[in-house]
């Protein structure tokens, strides 16, 4: 029998939906807009022998099927105001022990805000049926005559990597991830100062579990531009972590080139752990040609992970908490986003535009040590101008682990990701 839908959630919902004209220039209510899409998408997984947890079961398909209604609403009332909200329900039809094992580290469960709903909609859900949704913007943006003010759940992106940004600890994607149009809101606080053409300085106090400071973020980043070329010096105190990131792009003849890096010191702040202190770094460039053709090749570098293939799941763990959460991953994988288990890694890959409403693409992670490779590939055709349809897949290519007893010995990386193909359909508004 359907559970009871948590009517105190829905109504916090829409009164942050209805909210929007809290300003108001000379009594007249400017326009409201609203956009969003509705996606509905098939996924097929089968997982890598040794992987599961039961009950699910080794060389079986599991499929799911999930569709996503995502709402945003914006109002400019005023020169120096704007005000956005965004919600999003995804019903979703799927084993509930698929749902909870999606992938070995995942990097979105160090969520930053300081109160959240449930993830799910309903108490109760019936078999195989759960309902999600999330709250993903909230905020008041206030402008002046220098500076743009920012308050409230909303998105905040760093890094110029294309798959991988050392930078990014708040909301990173995996490469695998099949919705990356929407970066996952965090409750924050943030003030940006324009310093001349294409400068600014960056500052904000990102908020976590209850808004205590062991939870929260600060960072400080100034963004420069000179001789074609854009610079980003970055300071970050991320749970008594210190940050330090750079992020340079500039053009080199018709290519565009991009380097990002990070460097780590784990539990700086508060007790120091330096055999947990790391170094990332995305290098890449891109180039497109014959006017349907794009390529691009990316090396990142992971000091966290390690070269030998029997300790990539045992390196992650930790020697000590920093922040006293209730994990024992090491700093990096806990905190900073990270979750490949190797060092070195290429990332090639190329668009190929059949026809102007056909596209493919194809592009791979390729563990450089034990060549392994997690390769993807899509298909997109636009239906209408706002009816799109995809389809595609990811397949891991490498040597599977094996089990002693309760232990997972890993031959390869890759070979620990399991297969999966989908199609789906989108329609904006």
């Amino acid at each position: 029998m359907p559970g009871r839908i948590k009517t105190s959630q829905l109504g916090l919902i829409l009164c942050a939906l209805i909210i929007y004209p809290w300003f108001t220039t000379h009594g007249e209510t400017s326009p409201v807009f609203l956009s969003g899409y509705l996606k509905s998408t098939v996924t097929v997984q089968k997982f890598t022998p040794n992987m599961t947890q039961p009950p699910l079961e080794d060389d079986t398909q599991y499929v799911m099927i999930q569709s996503q209604l995502r709402m945003r609403l914006f109002h400019e009332p005023s020169d120096f105001c704007a005000f956005e909200t965004s919600y999003a329900i995804s019903p979703t039809a799927a084993n509930p022990h698929l749902l909870a094992s999606q992938g070995f580290i995942s990097p979105r469960e160090n969520s930053y805000r300081i109160h959240d709903f449930n993830e799910t909609v309903l108490d109760t859900p019936p078999r195989d049926l759960s309902l999600f949704h999330n709250l993903d913007r909230l905020n008041i943006n206030i402008l002046f005559p220098s500076a743009d003010l920012y308050l409230g759940r909303q998105a905040i992106s760093f890094g110029s990597g294309k798959f991988i940004n050392p930078t990014d600890i708040f909301s990173p994607f995996l490469f695998q991830d099949l919705n990356k149009e929407n970066k996952i809101g965090v409750d924050a606080l943030r003030l940006t100062f324009s310093t001349g053409d294409f400068s600014e300085i960056d500052l904000g106090l990102v908020f976590g579990k209850n808004g205590k400071m062991k939870n929260n973020a600060i960072f400080l980043r100034t963004r420069l531009h000179f001789y074609n070329t854009d610079i980003s010096l970055m300071a970050m105190d991320f749970k008594n972590n210190l940050m330090l990131g750079f992020d340079m792009t500039r053009s080199i003849s018709e290519a565009g080139f991009w380097l990002e890096a990070a460097r780590v010191f784990a539990g700086r702040f508060e007790n120091h752990l330096k055999e947990e202190d790391y170094f990332r770094l995305v290098s890449g460039i891109d180039f497109s040609f014959f006017d349907n053709t794009y390529i691009f090749v990316e090396y990142h570098y992971n000091s966290a992970g390690t070269n030998t293939k029997e300790k990539y799941i045992s390196n992650t763990i930790g020697t000590g908490n920093p922040t006293g959460a209730d994990t024992a991953l090491k700093t990096a994988y806990a905190d900073g986003g990270t979750y490949l288990l190797g060092r070195h890694y290429l990332i090639p890959g190329v668009t190929y535009e059949f026809t102007p409403l056909c596209s493919g693409t194809m592009h791979s992670l390729i563990n450089l040590t034990d060549l392994s490779t997690y390769m993807g590939i899509s298909l997109e055709y636009s239906l209408k101008q706002d009816i799109f349809l995809e389809a595609g897949g990811f397949w891991a290519l490498g040597k599977r682990p094996d089990m002693y007893g309760p232990v997972v010995i890993p031959h390869s990386e890759f070979g620990l990701y399991s297969n999966m193909i989908y199609a789906g359909v989108r329609f904006y508004f």
